[in-house]
């Protein structure tokens, strides 16, 4: 949903699009907040590598669910994995099969997922069952530009992305599902002019999305039925519509010596409001503002001599 990703670290780390949660639902795919294709490496005429192995890891902090008023810290270290096969992929641009390419467009397959949050750790949610991990699969429409600039190394890039997911919960001995997502997505990064003195390349990337939920997901997240009425905690059923609206802004810097393998470090803030949150009115909604920080690095080492297909319209 607008999750606060963990600037996805199993993008960059595993590639499997496992997010940190929070940007306020289930795992988004703006994240975040990540390039179409890698900006921080220049592919040469051979093309990249059809497959590169490495580590990544990072920590992060956000909301425990969407609009939350706790927060929590996690950190992540995994075996990093890109593949950047004619159809399937797992590269900046997360875990996906591409059904459809052209040159400024393309419609694939992607998910994400989310960390399990206990209802003991929340004070809100206390004695309710707790939320368990959250995957979400479906397609996803991708437009991008690269928008050129006078003396810059690279255009801007600019993507706009139109996913829309089913999502499912598991605890790991059931899987049920909780409804869908649609969350439409703006996203700009350039190249910065780094001073001759700096040995790295070093861009910016700004991000905005919109989540919408239906009232199935909704419930999941802000739904208390009788059994779980409190004193300070009123039955409620979800209604479909907006989740939040969600902005960010990530850092990504590449040592010169390791631009042309794709690794890099990166620091990031995100902000999502849900101030006109289809539910509101729910006692589990606590906060109109939540924040996440997240930083963290992607070292890849190994290169296959293979190299991708080059492209096509």
């Amino acid at each position: 949903m607008i999750a606060f990703r963990f600037r996805s670290i199993l993008r960059l780390a595993i590639g499997l699009g496992l997010s940190f949660f929070a940007d306020t639902s289930v795992a988004s795919d703006v994240a975040p907040l990540t390039p179409v294709e890698n900006l921080n490496s220049k592919p040469d005429s051979n093309g990249r590598p059809l497959w590169q192995f490495g580590i990544g890891g990072g920590a992060g902090a956000g909301p425990h669910y969407p609009a939350s008023d706790q927060s929590s810290l996690k950190i992540l270290a995994a075996p990093t994995f890109r593949y950047r096969g004619r159809i399937m992929r797992a590269d900046d641009d997360g875990t996906r099969a591409r059904i459809v390419r052209f040159e400024n467009s393309e419609v694939d397959v992607s998910g994400a997922a989310s960390f399990p949050v206990s209802s003991s750790d929340n004070n809100a949610r206390r004695g309710m069952r707790q939320l368990d991990w959250i995957g979400e699969v479906g397609p996803r429409l991708v437009l991008k530009w690269r928008l050129e600039n006078a003396g810059k190394i690279r255009g801007d890039l600019l993507r706009l992305t139109f996913p829309l997911r089913t999502v499912a919960s598991s605890d790991g001995s059931y899987l049920a599902h909780r409804g869908f997502n649609f969350q439409p997505g703006l996203s700009w990064q350039r190249v910065l002019n780094a001073p001759t003195a700096v040995s790295s390349e070093i861009s910016v990337e700004l991000d905005a999305s919109m989540s919408f939920i239906d009232a199935t997901l909704g419930n999941y997240f802000f739904g208390v039925s009788k059994a779980d009425e409190t004193p300070t905690r009123s039955a409620y059923e979800a209604a479909p519509g907006l989740l939040g609206v969600t902005s960010g802004l990530t850092l990504i810097v590449s040592p010169k010596d390791l631009i042309n393998n794709g690794s890099a470090f990166f620091v990031g803030l995100r902000n999502t409001t849900t101030t006109w949150s289809a539910n509101r009115a729910s006692s589990l909604h606590r906060s109109d503002q939540q924040f996440a920080f997240f930083a963290g690095f992607n070292i890849l080492w190994f290169n296959s001599d293979a190299r991708e297909e080059p492209r096509t319209p």
